[in-house]
């Protein structure tokens, strides 16, 4: 929406664009009203310009009349709450979000316990880093990144004691060796280990 704002306004002139009406202050226009109208009601107003606010009274939700639609600013609550702490908040209700800070873990109060968010192992965890995980952070199923190799390592307990064992292998250097074709033959970086004869 473009403001024609006249280019020699004389003290106190006001200019009026939709809901919203400035002034010439004598430096600048200053915004000096809005005439947005707020009703708070079960159903939407039927009378109303672009910009107005409802409150819809029986659900807790907030709206504002924009582009022809009413548009829910935010979004309500049904009583849950969020809560950031090391350990778990005292009395939580179905559906209470509880992020564990000292572990950067998130949960949901349901059926009267509380359920790691977007983690279907049994407490299991995946680590990204260039150092060891620390035993006393780890257990047994946790997976490890090593960030500056590319190793993937599990933590394993074997009953007598607990150590990270790597998955796999870590390619360093762009050579792989494979099996066929005349031996020390170079197929665009790829190496044969023997004549593979037949």
């Amino acid at each position: 929406m473009a403001i024609n704002f006249p280019a020699s306004p004389s003290a106190n002139q006001e200019v009026t664009e939709g809901n919203m009406t400035w002034f010439w202050n004598g430096t600048y226009w200053e915004l000096k009203s809005t005439t947005s109208k707020f009703t708070a009601s079960d159903d939407a107003p039927t009378s109303y310009t672009e910009g107005d606010f409802w409150y819809e009274s029986d659900t807790g939700k907030l709206f504002i009349r924009y582009d022809s639609t009413w548009a829910e600013i935010g979004h309500a609550s049904d009583g849950q709450s969020f809560q950031a702490a090391d350990t778990p908040p005292g009395s939580p209700a179905a559906n209470d979000i509880w992020y564990e800070s000292d572990t950067g873990k998130t949960f949901i109060y349901y059926d009267s316990a509380w359920v790691e968010i977007g983690h279907a192992s049994d407490g299991q965890s995946f680590k990204v880093g260039d150092a060891i995980p620390a035993a006393s952070a780890s257990a047994a199923g946790d997976i490890w990144f090593e960030s500056d190799s590319g190793g993937a390592y599990i933590y394993y307990n074997d009953g007598s004691s607990s150590q990270w064992v790597e998955l796999g292998h870590s390619v360093s250097g762009i050579n792989v060796n494979i099996d066929g074709g005349v031996s020390g033959t170079n197929y665009g970086g790829l190496t044969a280990l023997d004549g593979g004869a037949s």
